[in-house]
Protein backbone atom coordinates (compact mmCIF):
# COMPACT_ATOMS: atom_id res chain seq x y z
CA UNK A 1 0.00 0.00 0.00
CA UNK A 2 1.73 3.40 -0.75
CA UNK A 3 2.41 5.84 1.68
CA UNK A 4 -0.10 8.17 0.54
CA UNK A 5 -3.10 5.76 0.61
CA UNK A 6 -2.30 5.25 4.28
CA UNK A 7 -2.55 8.96 4.92
CA UNK A 8 -5.73 9.21 2.99
CA UNK A 9 -6.94 6.19 4.41
CA UNK A 10 -7.38 8.17 8.09
CA UNK A 11 -9.58 10.59 6.61
CA UNK A 12 -12.28 8.12 6.10
CA UNK A 13 -15.15 7.06 9.08
CA UNK A 14 -14.79 3.43 9.40
CA UNK A 15 -18.44 2.99 10.41
CA UNK A 16 -20.04 5.54 8.23
CA UNK A 17 -17.57 5.80 4.81
CA UNK A 18 -17.66 9.30 5.24
CA UNK A 19 -14.59 11.86 4.83
CA UNK A 20 -13.37 14.06 7.09
CA UNK A 21 -10.20 15.70 6.28
CA UNK A 22 -8.16 17.19 8.96
CA UNK A 23 -6.89 21.24 8.13
CA UNK A 24 -3.63 20.87 6.12
CA UNK A 25 -4.38 17.31 5.47
CA UNK A 26 -3.51 17.42 2.09
CA UNK A 27 0.03 18.65 2.43
CA UNK A 28 0.09 15.11 4.35
CA UNK A 29 -0.52 13.44 1.31
CA UNK A 30 1.35 15.62 -1.09
CA UNK A 31 4.35 14.58 1.20
CA UNK A 32 3.40 11.40 1.15
CA UNK A 33 3.73 11.09 -2.53
CA UNK A 34 6.91 13.48 -2.42
CA UNK A 35 8.63 10.98 -0.13
CA UNK A 36 7.21 7.60 -1.99
CA UNK A 37 9.55 8.80 -4.75
CA UNK A 38 12.87 9.61 -2.98
CA UNK A 39 12.34 6.32 -1.22
CA UNK A 40 12.54 5.51 -5.10
CA UNK A 41 15.12 7.57 -5.94
CA UNK A 42 13.14 9.05 -8.57
CA UNK A 43 13.99 12.27 -7.03
CA UNK A 44 16.89 13.70 -4.65
CA UNK A 45 16.51 16.63 -2.69
CA UNK A 46 19.42 18.93 -2.44
CA UNK A 47 20.14 21.68 0.54
CA UNK A 48 20.64 25.30 -0.12
CA UNK A 49 21.05 28.02 2.14
CA UNK A 50 17.79 29.32 2.54
CA UNK A 51 15.83 26.26 0.44
CA UNK A 52 15.89 22.80 -0.47
CA UNK A 53 15.72 21.93 -4.30
CA UNK A 54 13.89 18.71 -5.66
CA UNK A 55 16.32 16.99 -8.52
CA UNK A 56 14.31 14.55 -10.97
CA UNK A 57 17.15 12.09 -11.66
CA UNK A 58 14.48 9.21 -12.62
CA UNK A 59 11.32 10.07 -14.96
CA UNK A 60 10.53 6.44 -16.11
CA UNK A 61 6.74 5.66 -15.16
CA UNK A 62 6.39 3.55 -12.11
CA UNK A 63 2.70 2.45 -13.67
CA UNK A 64 1.32 3.65 -10.13
CA UNK A 65 -0.63 6.90 -11.40
CA UNK A 66 0.25 9.43 -8.38
CA UNK A 67 3.51 8.85 -8.86
CA UNK A 68 3.88 8.69 -12.86
CA UNK A 69 1.62 12.07 -12.59
CA UNK A 70 4.15 14.10 -10.43
CA UNK A 71 7.04 12.82 -12.19
CA UNK A 72 5.32 14.34 -15.19
CA UNK A 73 4.48 17.28 -13.63
CA UNK A 74 8.54 17.76 -12.47
CA UNK A 75 9.50 16.71 -16.27
CA UNK A 76 7.93 20.05 -17.54
CA UNK A 77 9.82 22.30 -15.66
CA UNK A 78 13.14 22.97 -17.05
CA UNK A 79 15.67 23.55 -13.89
CA UNK A 80 14.81 22.29 -10.16
CA UNK A 81 12.65 24.31 -8.15
CA UNK A 82 12.00 23.99 -4.48
CA UNK A 83 10.73 21.98 -2.23
CA UNK A 84 8.34 24.05 -0.74
CA UNK A 85 7.38 25.44 -4.52
CA UNK A 86 6.10 21.58 -5.01
CA UNK A 87 4.72 21.17 -1.93
CA UNK A 88 2.93 24.88 -2.17
CA UNK A 89 1.66 23.78 -6.03
CA UNK A 90 0.20 20.33 -5.09
CA UNK A 91 -1.49 21.09 -2.06
CA UNK A 92 -2.86 24.58 -2.38
CA UNK A 93 -2.71 26.41 -6.05
CA UNK A 94 -3.21 22.96 -8.09
CA UNK A 95 -4.62 20.59 -5.51
CA UNK A 96 -7.58 19.19 -7.45
CA UNK A 97 -5.70 16.90 -9.96
CA UNK A 98 -3.39 15.24 -8.04
CA UNK A 99 -6.02 14.10 -5.29
CA UNK A 100 -8.56 12.82 -8.07
CA UNK A 101 -5.30 10.50 -8.83
CA UNK A 102 -4.48 9.25 -5.26
CA UNK A 103 -8.13 8.87 -4.59
CA UNK A 104 -8.95 6.90 -8.48
CA UNK A 105 -5.87 4.68 -7.38
CA UNK A 106 -7.33 3.70 -3.62
CA UNK A 107 -10.65 2.85 -5.61
CA UNK A 108 -8.96 0.76 -8.52
CA UNK A 109 -6.64 -0.99 -5.44
CA UNK A 110 -10.24 -2.08 -3.95
CA UNK A 111 -9.22 -0.13 -0.72
CA UNK A 112 -12.91 1.78 -0.89
CA UNK A 113 -16.06 1.57 -1.90
CA UNK A 114 -17.94 5.04 -4.13
CA UNK A 115 -21.32 4.08 -2.89
CA UNK A 116 -22.61 7.32 -5.77
CA UNK A 117 -21.57 5.60 -8.34
CA UNK A 118 -19.92 8.70 -9.18
CA UNK A 119 -16.17 8.33 -10.91
CA UNK A 120 -14.75 11.46 -9.47
CA UNK A 121 -14.04 12.59 -5.92
CA UNK A 122 -16.21 15.42 -4.81
CA UNK A 123 -16.79 15.07 -1.42
CA UNK A 124 -20.78 15.76 -1.29
CA UNK A 125 -22.23 15.01 2.38
CA UNK A 126 -24.11 12.62 1.23
CA UNK A 127 -21.14 10.38 -0.84
CA UNK A 128 -19.73 7.58 1.42
CA UNK A 129 -16.36 5.44 0.39
CA UNK A 130 -16.64 2.57 2.49
CA UNK A 131 -13.49 0.70 3.59
CA UNK A 132 -13.52 -2.88 2.14
CA UNK A 133 -11.62 -3.55 5.38
CA UNK A 134 -13.18 -1.39 8.03
CA UNK A 135 -9.75 -2.80 10.28
CA UNK A 136 -6.94 -1.02 7.76
CA UNK A 137 -7.70 2.55 9.25
CA UNK A 138 -6.64 1.48 13.21
CA UNK A 139 -3.88 -1.02 11.61
CA UNK A 140 -2.39 2.26 10.44
CA UNK A 141 -2.77 4.08 13.75
CA UNK A 142 -0.78 1.33 15.64
CA UNK A 143 1.63 1.54 12.99
CA UNK A 144 1.99 5.42 13.91
CA UNK A 145 1.62 4.14 17.41
CA UNK A 146 4.61 1.80 17.65
CA UNK A 147 6.86 4.75 16.79
CA UNK A 148 6.31 6.89 19.67
CA UNK A 149 5.72 4.20 22.19
CA UNK A 150 8.42 1.56 21.82
CA UNK A 151 11.63 1.38 21.77
CA UNK A 152 11.91 -0.52 18.17
CA UNK A 153 13.81 1.19 15.26
CA UNK A 154 11.29 2.30 12.82
CA UNK A 155 10.91 1.88 8.97
CA UNK A 156 10.79 5.03 6.43
CA UNK A 157 7.34 4.64 6.15
CA UNK A 158 6.56 4.66 10.01
CA UNK A 159 8.58 7.10 10.58
CA UNK A 160 6.88 8.94 7.62
CA UNK A 161 3.71 8.80 8.73
CA UNK A 162 4.17 10.19 12.05
CA UNK A 163 6.09 12.80 10.74
CA UNK A 164 3.53 14.05 8.45
CA UNK A 165 0.80 14.01 11.09
CA UNK A 166 3.04 15.90 13.27
CA UNK A 167 3.77 18.35 10.20
CA UNK A 168 0.22 19.46 9.81
CA UNK A 169 -1.21 19.39 12.84
CA UNK A 170 -3.03 16.10 12.82
CA UNK A 171 -2.55 14.46 15.73
CA UNK A 172 -5.23 15.39 17.70
CA UNK A 173 -7.21 14.08 15.06
CA UNK A 174 -6.09 10.38 15.50
CA UNK A 175 -4.84 9.71 18.88
CA UNK A 176 -5.86 10.65 22.60
CA UNK A 177 -4.16 13.87 24.65
CA UNK A 178 -1.35 11.54 26.51
CA UNK A 179 -0.56 9.89 22.70
CA UNK A 180 -0.22 13.28 21.76
CA UNK A 181 2.07 14.21 24.61
CA UNK A 182 4.61 11.42 23.54
CA UNK A 183 3.96 11.48 20.30
CA UNK A 184 5.34 15.30 19.75
CA UNK A 185 8.03 14.75 22.61
CA UNK A 186 9.35 11.89 19.97
CA UNK A 187 9.14 13.97 17.27
CA UNK A 188 10.92 17.10 18.81
CA UNK A 189 13.59 15.01 20.02
CA UNK A 190 13.76 13.69 16.19
CA UNK A 191 14.22 16.79 14.91
CA UNK A 192 16.29 18.70 17.44
CA UNK A 193 18.91 20.67 16.00
CA UNK A 194 19.94 19.76 12.30
CA UNK A 195 23.38 18.72 12.82
CA UNK A 196 21.99 16.79 15.46
CA UNK A 197 18.44 15.35 14.11
CA UNK A 198 17.32 11.83 14.60
CA UNK A 199 15.08 11.84 11.83
CA UNK A 200 17.84 13.14 9.59
CA UNK A 201 20.25 10.38 10.07
CA UNK A 202 16.91 8.15 9.13
CA UNK A 203 16.34 10.30 5.99
CA UNK A 204 17.48 13.57 4.73
CA UNK A 205 13.68 13.19 2.85
CA UNK A 206 11.55 12.66 5.64
CA UNK A 207 13.68 15.51 7.59
CA UNK A 208 13.46 18.44 4.99
CA UNK A 209 10.07 17.29 4.02
CA UNK A 210 8.43 17.37 7.37
CA UNK A 211 10.18 20.57 8.29
CA UNK A 212 8.69 22.41 5.00
CA UNK A 213 5.70 21.25 5.84
CA UNK A 214 5.63 22.45 8.84
CA UNK A 215 7.00 25.70 8.85
CA UNK A 216 4.54 26.57 5.73
CA UNK A 217 1.37 25.23 7.94
CA UNK A 218 2.54 26.59 11.12
CA UNK A 219 2.23 30.11 9.42
CA UNK A 220 -1.43 29.46 9.10
CA UNK A 221 -1.88 27.93 11.88
CA UNK A 222 -0.11 30.30 14.77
Amino acid sequence: MLLAEKIFILTINEKTGKIKKPLFFDYAIIGAVLLELLFLKKIILEKKTFRVLVHLVDSSATKIKPLDYFLQEFSKMSGSKSLEHWIRKFAMYDAVKPMEVIFETIQEHGIIRNTSNEPQLSFHKTETFPLTNPGVKQEILEEVKIVFTSNIQPDNISLALLSLLYATHSLKNFFERKDRKLARKKMKDLLAKREKSLLKKYSDGIYYVTKTIRSIVSTVYA
